[in-house]
């Protein structure tokens, strides 16, 4: 999951089901630190499957996803 806030930019983490752990029961699901992100793989995923929405706000992403390369190329997994 990659999310992106004005204030403190970008964030990518999966979310743990909470389902591997054998012998007991299930545990809430949570956000963890994820690998790597591959945002010019996704950008161009969602660009191509975004023409029926709002071209603004799918410009508005697609330039949050390619731009989040910057930014999360630093981050450790």
């Amino acid at each position: 999951m990659l999310t992106w806030k004005k204030v403190s930019g970008y964030t990518h983490r999966r979310i743990d089901d909470g389902e591997n752990r054998p012998g007991h029961i299930k545990s809430t699901p949570i956000l963890v630190t994820d690998g790597i992100f591959d945002s010019v793989t996704i950008a161009n995923i969602f660009n191509k499957e975004s023409k029926n929405i709002d071209q603004d706000i799918a410009t508005f992403v697609y330039k949050k996803l390619i731009r989040a390369k910057k930014y999360l190329t630093n981050q450790s997994s």
